[in-house]
């Protein structure tokens, strides 16, 4: 049997001690969750409702989008059983939230949030190397998409560039951290990592890098 229900993620802060909260499913022993792009303090969260505190500036809002995603499950799961055929977490989360799939979506949010905190020369660093992979893999890249394959090709695509090793490792030490970024958030699931079987290219010295 399906269900969905409103979860903090306690397993996972961030500097300021706050959890995101997130939309669980499950189903046939798995489960999934969803982010809802804000975060709260322990304190504000009230696990037996599965809601936020009224001692929570924002909680009215916050409670009435966690109604709202929840409500659109319900309507997701009527669909998924009219349909017949498996209901999987996947298949839930896929329609719950169809945004998810394109990796650039995410990026250019992730890089925007680095130029508005102030990290000029990070922000400029990591635009150069989303550049080059915008150009190795193209601009409808979907996080089903973002493969070793995909990783593969960028590679191919600095080393025909002549760029070299360190070059290169630093580049995939960009794109692996907006990975990361994403797995953390409840955006994309640990499973779907593909630097878990991507080996980066090796560094040769501890000299800066810059992306050509």
């Amino acid at each position: 049997m399906a269900t969905v229900r409103a979860a903090l993620k306690t397993w996972s802060a961030d500097k300021k001690g706050r959890h995101l909260v997130l939309i669980g499913i499950e189903a046939e022993n798995k489960t999934r969750y969803i982010s809802l792009g804000f975060k709260i303090l322990k304190s504000h969260w009230n696990p037996k409702a599965k809601r936020v505190r009224a001692s929570h500036a924002h909680a009215e809002s916050f409670n009435e989008e966690i109604e709202a995603k929840l409500h659109q499950a319900e309507e997701v799961l009527s669909e998924l059983r009219r349909e017949g055929g498996r209901i999987t977490v996947d298949r839930i989360k896929a329609a719950l939230d169809p945004g998810r799939k394109s990796f650039w979506e995410y990026a250019d949010r992730w890089l925007d949030e680095k130029r508005q905190a102030g990290q000029v020369y990070y922000w400029r660093r990591c635009r150069a190397v989303l550049r080059k992979f915008k150009e190795a893999v193209g601009d409808d890249l979907q996080w089903s998409e973002m493969t070793v394959v995909a990783l593969k090709n960028f590679d191919a695509a600095l080393k025909k560039k002549g760029n070299s090793a360190n070059t290169r490792h630093g580049a995939f030490r960009v794109i692996r951290t907006i990975v990361q970024d994403a797995i953390r958030e409840s955006v994309i699931n640990r499973t779907e990592d593909p630097f878990e079987h991507f080996k980066r290219p090796k560094l040769t010295s501890n000299r800066h890098y810059k992306v050509s």
